[in-house]
C-alpha cells in the first residue's frame, strides 16, 4: 500500500500509543497518544491504519530499542505455546521433503528462537531483526541473526531461501504488497513463504475499534490475504486459523493453486458504521454502570484502552490479567495498574469484562466456576459492543 492509495474511513482522533507496559502511567520520552486515521486500501481492499509520517517516526524509534506488544516466542509460558503452534502448522502444510538442507530466513525473528528449532533439525537459518533482543538470542543459540530492518539491501541475496518465515510481522509494515514482493526476490525457484497474522475476521465483523494498535498498519480477514498474496503474483496455497492465540496461518508460494474462497468485501466496507454503533454502546455500558453505582473490571485490559480512551468514563475500571510480566504495571495514559487474579477473587466487582475473543470463552467458563463471583455479571466483548447497559 503506497502512501496515497487508503481512503479514510474514520478519523478517531488521537488513540493511547501502546508499546507495552510500562512502571507508570506515562511511555516516558515517547508521547502517550499518537492519531489515529482508519482507512481502506484502495487496491486491495483491506482494513488499515491511514500512514502517518509522525507515527512511523516514533514507531522506528520504538522497534530499534527492541520493543514487544504481545507474547514474544520463548522457552516457555505462552511464548512458548505460540511457537510451538506455528512449528506444528509448518511441519504439517509444507511439502514432503525434509527439513535438513532447507535455506530458511525469518523475518522479524526476535530471539531467533524459532528458527532455532528449525535449525537443530538441519535447517541452514538467517533471521532478521532489529532490535537488540536478536544479537542477545543469536549469541545464546549460535545462529545468525542479522540487527536489521528486513528492507536493508544487504539482507536480500536474490533466489536464495528455500522458505521464508515470518510471525507477526506484515501487520507491522506500512506497504504490505512491497513487503511481499522483496520476499519474492529472494526465494529460490519454488520455495514457499509461510507466515501468521492476526485474525481480524470477527473485530471486523463486529466493528470493535479494540483491535487497533499503532504499531499495525494492516488488519486481515483471510480473504483479504488471498486478494494481497495473489495481488503480488504469488499462490495463495493453503490458509488456518491457529490453534492457539488469535492468528491467521498462510502459506503462499510461486506455484500450485490457490485456495478458494467467498468474499468478505461488505464485511470491510460495512466496519465503519459498525464500529460507531459498538463505541455508543460501549459508552451505554460504562454510563449506565456509573450511574448505578456498579464497580467494573477488565480481564485482558490491554483490548479496552482505546475504547476507554475514546469514551472517556467517569470512573475508570480495574484491570486484571494472568500474565505475570505485566502485574502491577501500567497501560499509558491510563492511571490504572494490572492486578493478578487473587486480588480479583479477593475482592470482585460487580461487573467484569472479559476482553479476549482468543480466550475469552474459556475464561468466562473458569469463573463461572468461582463462587466468590457468583453475584458478578460477567460478560465478552460483543456484550457491551451489541448492547447497551450493564
Amino acid at each position: 500500500m503506497g502512501l496515497n492509495t487508503a481512503d479514510e474511513l474514520l478519523d478517531l482522533g488521537n488513540l493511547p500509543f501502546h508499546i507495552g507496559v510500562s512502571n507508570t502511567p506515562s511511555n516516558g520520552d515517547l508521547p502517550d497518544v499518537l492519531p489515529f486515521e482508519v482507512g481502506i486500501d484502495s487496491d486491495i481492499g483491506y482494513i488499515v491504519q491511514v500512514p502517518n509520517l509522525t507515527v512511523q517516526q516514533y514507531l522506528e524509534r520504538v522497534y530499534r530499542r527492541g520493543s514487544i506488544i504481545g507474547t514474544p516466542m520463548t522457552e516457555q509460558g505462552f511464548g512458548r505455546q505460540y511457537a510451538d503452534d506455528f512449528l506444528s502448522y509448518i511441519f504439517r502444510t509444507l511439502p514432503a521433503t525434509t527439513v535438513k538442507g532447507l535455506r530458511v530466513l525469518e523475518i522479524g525473528c526476535g530471539s531467533g528462537y524459532l528458527i532455532h528449532h528449525l535449525k537443530q533439525l538441519g535447517a541452514d537459518v538467517l533471521g532478521v531483526e532489529p532490535g537488540e533482543q536478536g544479537q542477545i538470542g543469536a549469541e545464546k543459540y549460535g545462529i545468525e541473526i542479522v540487527r536489521s530492518m528486513f528492507s536493508s539491501d544487504r539482507v536480500l541475496p536474490a533466489g536464495r531461501f528455500d522458505v521464508i518465515i515470518h510471525y507477526g510481522v506484515m501487520e507491522h509494515v506500512t506497504d504490505p504488497p512491497h513487503f511481499l514482493e522483496m520476499q519474492l526476490r529472494c526465494l529460490s525457484q519454488r520455495g514457499l513463504i509461510v507466515f501468521a497474522v492476526p485474525d481480524c475476521s470477527d473485530y471486523i465483523q463486529k466493528g470493535d475499534v479494540s483491535m487497533f494498535v499503532h504499531e499495525h498498519w494492516s488488519y486481515f480477514s483471510p480473504f483479504s490475504l488471498k486478494t494481497l498474496v495473489e495481488y503480488v503474483g504469488l499462490r495463495f496455497l493453503h490458509w488456518e486459523k491457529s490453534g492457539f492465540g488469535g492468528f491467521l496461518y498462510v502459506i503462499a508460494g510461486t506455484h500450485g493453486e490457490s485456495t478458494c474462497m467467498e468474499s468478505a468485501v461488505d464485511e470491510v466496507q460495512l466496519f465503519g458504521s459498525r464500529m460507531k454503533k459498538g463505541i455508543e454502546h460501549a459508552t451505554d455500558f460504562f454510563e449506565t454502570a456509573a450511574h448505578a453505582e456498579r464497580s467494573v473490571g477488565i480481564f485482558c485490559a490491554a483490548r479496552i484502552f482505546n475504547l476507554l480512551y475514546l469514551i472517556q468514563p467517569r470512573k475508570l475500571p480495574r484491570f486484571f490479567d494472568d500474565e505475570s510480566r505485566i502485574r502491577g504495571r501500567y497501560y499509558p495514559p491510563f492511571n490504572v495498574s494490572v492486578e493478578p487474579r487473587a486480588l480479583l477473587l479477593n475482592k470482585p466487582v460487580n461487573e467484569l469484562v472479559i476482553m479476549s475473543r482468543s480466550f475469552g470463552s474459556e475464561l468466562k467458563a473458569e469463573f463461572l466456576k468461582e463462587k466468590v463471583l457468583k453475584a458478578t455479571r460477567i460478560k465478552l466483548p460483543d456484550d457491551i459492543l451489541c448492547n447497551s447497559g450493564p
